[in-house]
């Protein structure tokens, strides 16, 4: 399906851009499932009408930001087994191929960056 692109989605895709990276690290999934996972949360919290009319990159956008404190909350308030909180792109190493923390790096063998070298 095309999307025709106009000022609203242009500036929603342009906003998106960085928090969905980093959340797509976090959840280890593509910037589409992502998308996908927020696209849900919409509907199953539908206060605005989703079902009527769908949901656009630019309601994804607006609604952002509740999405990811309910991700960041503590899993006793939103059952999600851990808390995720998002890290920003600076604080990720790659090791072994993949984007993570550096504490998730450690446990398999980073050593703080030594481990590339041992």
């Amino acid at each position: 399906m095309t999307v025709p692109l106009n000022k609203a989605i242009a500036k929603a895709a342009n906003e998106l851009v960085e928090p969905l990276a980093v959340w797509a690290v976090v959840k280890g999934c593509t910037h589409k499932e992502v998308l996908k996972l927020i696209k849900n949360w919409l509907y199953e919290n539908d206060k605005n009408g989703y079902y009527s009319r769908g949901v656009k990159l630019y309601d994804i956008a607006r609604e952002f930001e509740g999405w990811q404190s309910k991700q960041e909350q503590p899993q006793s308030m939103n059952g999600a087994g851990r808390k995720s909180k998002p890290v920003r792109e600076e604080e990720l190493v790659e090791w072994q191929g993949q984007w993570m923390t550096e504490e998730e790096a450690n446990k398999l063998g980073f050593n703080g960056g030594f481990g590339a070298y041992i």
